[in-house]
């Protein structure tokens, strides 16, 4: 009789409270017990998403790996360094010569885990990377939604096309010194990117290029929510404009991940003044000495409106 009522407030409980996977498996053994008949469908069912779970990892990780290149250890193009280092290829630590990102295997795999988190975690919106190189990171994205069959998501690959822009020290003091507007292996142009996700089967209508600098294709971005941000700005302005112009459309619950936030030190900065202007104090996580993310809390103090940075609550 107890489980025959735990069936139906289970039955009858409406769908926003079915939001993790343990409350599912709870009604589902509930159910088995009601009708012990179902018991049988119920771990055949078990079964059929651990093998899932199985497949799809097992693609994602040669994703990772084939996005990186440590499979044929391409050389790396750094100023300065040759060859292929695969303790510099982990970390992010090189320029791969033809690899199709240059994070590092480390950050790639946390991409994986936070963009699988927000939709196991069923948070809402899509995704978007600002400034995306030859677009390893939004493959990965798009790959993830793949291999998960969501249709109903995109990911944003927002870039230059064309490299970093010079420094406006006048505004953005913090970029007097920044040099990397002179790396020409930083250009990649919007044709090769694209190309790069057809090789991967994963060009369709669920990427969305914005090409540009960030403060003229940002601001009047209509786009809402956001499970997922990641920026990859290396400067003081383009982070800020990323953050400013995306963290209040992030929903709660999703995650914010800065790629050069130990390494570049106008990019710390920037996500610094942010978070204090915002009142932001969820904990930043370290990823490899160079990336770090937080999570935007389900309940939070911030004081951000959708035009910007807003004052600590």
């Amino acid at each position: 009789m107890v489980s025959l009522s735990i069936c139906l407030i289970a039955l009858m409980a409406p769908k926003s409270t079915l939001r993790s996977l343990s409350l599912i498996r709870e009604i589902a053994t509930a159910l088995a017990r009601c009708v012990p008949a179902i018991d049988a469908l119920v771990r055949q069912r078990d079964n059929l998403l651990r093998e899932r779970h199985h497949q799809r990892e097992l693609y994602l990780d040669l994703l990772v790996k084939i996005l990186t290149n440590v499979i044929y250890g391409d050389p790396s193009m750094f100023p300065g360094q040759s060859g292929f280092d695969p303790k510099l290829r982990d970390i992010g630590g090189d320029w791969p010569s033809l690899g199709h990102t240059m994070v590092g295997v480390a950050r790639l795999k946390n991409l994986k885990q936070l963009t699988q988190r927000t939709i196991d975690e069923c948070i809402p919106g899509d995704y978007i990377e600002t400034g995306v190189w030859r677009g390893g990171c939004c493959i990965l994205i798009r790959g993830i939604l793949a291999a998960n069959a969501i249709a109903n998501r995109k990911v944003y690959v927002a870039d230059s096309f064309a490299g970093l822009p010079p420094p406006n020290p006048e505004r953005y003091p913090a970029d007097a010194d920044d040099t990397h507007y002179m790396a020409q292996q930083l250009a990649i142009s919007l044709e090769q990117v694209q190309a790069n996700f057809a090789k991967y089967g994963l060009l369709d209508d669920q990427v969305v290029f914005l090409r540009g600098l960030f403060q003229e294709t940002l601001p009047g971005l209509a786009v809402a929510p956001f499970a997922l941000l990641r920026l990859d700005g290396d400067m003081y302005e383009s982070t800020i404009v990323a953050l400013t112009n995306l963290y209040p459309r992030l929903s709660p619950g999703g995650f914010v991940i800065i790629d050069d936030y130990g390494t570049c030190e106008g990019c710390r900065t920037a996500v610094t003044d942010y978070r204090r202007d915002t009142g932001i104090s969820a904990e930043i996580h370290s990823i490899d000495g160079s990336g770090v993310w937080w999570q935007r809390p389900l309940r939070h103090r911030e004081s951000i409106s959708e035009s910007g940075a807003g004052k600590s609550a």
